[in-house]
Parts: C-alpha cells; sequence; structure tokens
C-alpha cells in the first residue's frame, strides 16, 4: 500500500491597480464577505471586530483603509508608500491566511455590515426600486472591477444621494464616475432623477 502525499494548491491572488494610485485590489476569485454587503474599515479598532486578517493589515502604518468586497480585498496606503515593496508585503499576509484556511471575515462582522439607507417617502418608492436596480446591476459590478463599491443612501426631490467605497473613496476620478458615468445613466433609464450627489 503506497503512501499518498496531500497535494498542497498554491494560492492564486491577482493584484490589480486602480484608479486610485493609493488603492490596490485583491482580487482572490472566490468568496471573502460572500453575498453579505462589502465591508470598508479604516483602523484597526474596527478591523478586530470584523476581520482578524483586516486587523493584521492594520498592523502595517502605511496601511490606511481595508476594503473587504464581495471577493476581493482593496487596501488603501499613506501617498508615500512605494507599491513596489508593500504589495509583497500585503500579498504574502492575505496569502497566509488563505493557506490556513482562516476565516476571512467573522460571522458578527457580517451581521454588523449595513448599508444605513435612509428612509423612503411612500410614493418614492417605485423610482428608488428603478434606481436601486440599475445600480446594482450596472454599476456596483464595473465599480468593484476597480477595487471599490458605490451604494445608494437616500433619494429626495430629484437627488440621488450614494456612497463610494473602496477603491473609489477618495479617488481623483470619483466625482467625473458620479457625474459623467452613473448621473447620465440613471437620468436615461429614470427621467424623475435631476441630480446625483456623493452621501455625505
Amino acid at each position: 500500500m503506497s503512501n499518498q502525499q496531500e497535494t498542497v494548491i498554491p494560492v492564486l491572488i491577482d493584484v490589480q491597480d486602480t484608479p486610485n494610485p493609493q488603492v490596490r485590489k485583491f482580487a482572490l476569485g472566490f468568496p471573502v464577505t460572500g453575498t453579505g454587503e462589502p465591508i470598508e474599515l479604516s483602523n484597526f479598532a474596527q478591523a478586530r471586530q470584523v476581520s482578524d486578517l483586516a486587523a493584521d493589515l492594520f498592523d502595517f502604518p502605511e496601511t490606511k483603509n481595508v476594503f473587504l468586497g464581495k471577493d476581493f480585498i482593496s487596501v488603501m496606503v499613506a501617498p508615500e508608500t512605494s507599491w513596489d515593496s508593500f504589495s509583497p508585503v500585503i500579498l504574502s499576509t492575505i496569502s497566509n491566511y488563505l493557506s490556513a484556511k482562516k476565516t476571512l471575515v467573522k460571522a458578527e462582522g457580517l451581521a454588523k455590515a449595513s448599508s444605513e439607507e435612509a428612509a423612503i417617502r411612500p410614493e418614492d418608492q417605485e423610482i428608488v426600486e428603478k434606481i436601486k436596480g440599475i445600480i446594482e446591476h450596472r454599476v456596483r459590478p464595473a465599480v468593484a472591477q476597480d477595487g471599490g463599491d458605490i451604494l445608494f443612501r437616500s433619494y429626495q426631490d430629484g437627488i440621488v444621494y450614494l456612497v463610494l467605497k473602496g477603491a473609489c473613496a477618495g479617488c481623483p476620478s470619483a466625482q467625473a464616475t458620479l457625474k459623467d458615468g452613473v448621473e447620465r445613466l440613471l437620468k436615461h433609464f429614470v427621467p424623475e432623477v435631476q441630480e446625483v450627489r456623493q452621501a455625505a
């Protein structure tokens, strides 16, 4: 009877640049938050409640923001950080977690992630459903490719308020994304929409 050796499958992570030079996207190709909402973390205290991996990433002083997407992780660093030297550090940290088959996001962390939507007036319900459908199926997939996310917050008197997260937050082209991209798209499909703004 021959001894069977366990096959070790290497962890493959696709490292991608984003439109925001301070952010890189680490695409894993399998669920991070799964069907849950993406989670944005801006400090160690937040991170340790949600994800041990994110908390470990905040151990590095270069890390300023960690975004846990559906099937990727985006990391924002301080402006002076060189990705040439820091990207392998992030890659190694994530790879170690995946190789050890550790949980990326705690169950309680997923439960805490909420979209924080404002209350919707009954007369706006149908309009809001159309807006949210377009954002979900046409906008979010494109934004996720750049390592970020966009979420609906509210609609009032023809104005749609959205939140940009991950690589899209603070990106030089964020305003253009909202005005030239999302606003034009929503106006085309939902005539009631007059303007798109970034929520505070």
